[in-house]
């Protein structure tokens, strides 16, 4: 693949990622992703067969992005603490879309859940990676088996509060139980 085509590949994918988060994956038709990108709906079978090809993108992006999220994350942070409060950081700092759309992986996973076992499986990739990388964290001061345990719960949080400030379209609700998960982990971590 030349350069240019890679550019709109990566283009495609970017607008059918928005789209996806903004209207959901039912919703969402190639044709709204050729109109967005001004092009022909033609044009994207180029780049994709089918829709289910274009998702399968789109899920590899998403985790790509949370990959390198994590990444940067564990080569900033020291304390088991410190790394896993940027996830509650990240959700607050997202809490108006999170209100508007709910988590883009949390939404696409429900939905897909519904029809599409496959895809909610690729798209399951994002949460998969955040979990493991969380309980290694967790681990650093606790059993591997409580590690899981509380890994799980602070992305059951993390999930619930979006859920909650999505249906309620509220911001603030998730700017407050942000704060609630914040003391929650600083008693489970103490000091580590």
């Amino acid at each position: 693949m030349t350069d240019k085509s890679q550019l709109n590949r990566t283009r495609i994918v970017e607008v059918a990622r928005e789209l996806i988060y903004e209207q959901g994956y039912a919703a969402t038709s190639l044709s709204d992703v050729a109109k967005k990108l001004g092009i022909q709906k033609g044009h994207l079978s180029y780049y994709f067969k089918s829709k289910s090809e274009l998702m399968s993108a789109v899920a590899t992006l998403k985790t790509d992005q949370i990959r390198s999220q994590i990444e940067a994350w564990s080569l900033e942070c020291g304390k088991a603490y410190d790394c896993l409060e940027r996830v509650i950081a990240m959700m607050e700092s997202a809490a108006a879309e999170l209100a508007a759309y709910g988590c883009p992986i949390g939404t696409l996973c429900d939905e897909l859940g519904k029809g599409n076992v496959e895809l909610q499986a690729e798209v399951r990739d994002s949460f998969d990676f955040l979990l493991r990388w969380m309980t290694a964290r967790f681990s650093s001061f606790m059993t591997p088996e409580d590690a899981l345990i509380h890994a799980e719960q602070l992305l059951a949080m993390a999930e619930g509060v979006a859920v909650l400030g999505h249906a309620y379209r509220d911001p603030q609700m998730i700017q407050r139980q942000a704060n609630q998960i914040r003391l929650w982990l600083r008693g489970v971590c103490g000091d580590a």
